[in-house]
């Protein structure tokens, strides 16, 4: 049996909403998958709808996903409302797949129904637009069976 985690950062093409100060270097989405807690994919602090797309340029299957947020000082522990969205072409309507209204990371893994698609999409929505989105990890999983 082999490795469930998808190879995100290698296998596929990742767009994100923003990257704080336009620094996609220091602060883009490739730092989610590096194992440093201490790195993040940040956003632009006052953008209230914030995504990462992925393109796995083939369909894939997908079972879950699992993420977490750096410990920020401003606006830690806030709600958000995030949507995981799904679709196998670039011209099709979004389909949600998960809907949540939680702290960012605040359940360990997502368990969704085993999915095949081409594209993947994390919205996060925040109200306030006064504290960036900090990611630190970020993990999706094929489906176990």
């Amino acid at each position: 049996m082999g490795c469930h985690i998808l190879r995100c950062r290698n296998e596929s093409k990742i767009t994100p909403s923003s990257s704080k100060d336009d620094n996609s270097t220091l602060n883009g989405p490739q730092n989610l998958f590096d194992n440093n807690a201490s790195t993040v994919w940040d956003t632009n602090p006052k953008e209230t709808l914030c995504f990462l797309e992925f393109d796995f340029g083939k369909m894939t299957d997908i079972g879950s996903l699992s993420f977490a947020q750096i410990g920020q000082k401003t606006g830690w522990n806030n709600f958000y409302k995030y949507e995981l969205k799904v679709r196998n072409d670039e011209k099709s309507e979004w389909k949600t797949i998960s809907s949540q209204f939680t702290c960012l990371g605040g359940l360990p893994v997502i368990e969704l129904e085993p999915t095949k698609t081409r594209y993947f999409r994390l919205e996060i929505q925040t109200n306030s637009g006064k504290a960036p989105i900090q990611i630190s990890e970020l993990r999706i999983f094929k489906p176990l069976f």
